[in-house]
């Protein structure tokens, strides 16, 4: 009984671990072309810039 209680614990502790984990973050390098020139020249940053950014 004991063995199936610790198997019990066991396949659940996976389960969550599984289902908990966060997915991979997604960077498209592409998409901060936009901010190319302000990270080189500190000028201000474009509207498509900021929203790449939040996004």
């Amino acid at each position: 009984m004991a063995k199936w209680a610790e198997a019990t614990v066991m396949v659940v502790l996976a389960v969550t671990v599984a289902v908990a984990a966060p997915p991979p973050a997604q960077c498209d390098p592409g998409k901060l072309s936009a901010c190319v020139v302000p990270i080189f020249f500190g000028t201000a940053p474009s509207k498509s810039c900021c929203s790449n950014l939040r996004a």
